[in-house]
């Protein structure tokens, strides 16, 4: 780790209104594009599409969904 990074990547959050609109950027240019000019994974692109509904439904300044909860892990630990 380097300087507060991980493997050379800085570590951001976005608000749901952020996310809303590099969804729509997506839908738009494809999520590589998209990607590229936001300086955002492909990954994180296809897990905010995933999350549209709850991201549209959530206070545009929320800084929404940026981790799973213990309890979420833990309950999925227990289900195997």
């Amino acid at each position: 780790m380097r300087g507060g990074t991980t493997r050379g990547l800085r570590l951001r959050s976005f608000t749901a209104s952020e996310k809303v609109s590099v969804v729509h950027m997506a839908e738009e240019v494809g999520n590589r594009e998209a990607g590229r000019r936001f300086d955002i994974s492909e990954a994180c692109i296809r897990d905010w599409k995933k999350k549209l509904n709850q991201l549209m439904g959530t206070n545009a300044d929320r800084r929404a969904f940026r981790r799973r909860s213990s309890a979420v892990k833990e309950m999925e630990d227990d289900n195997g």
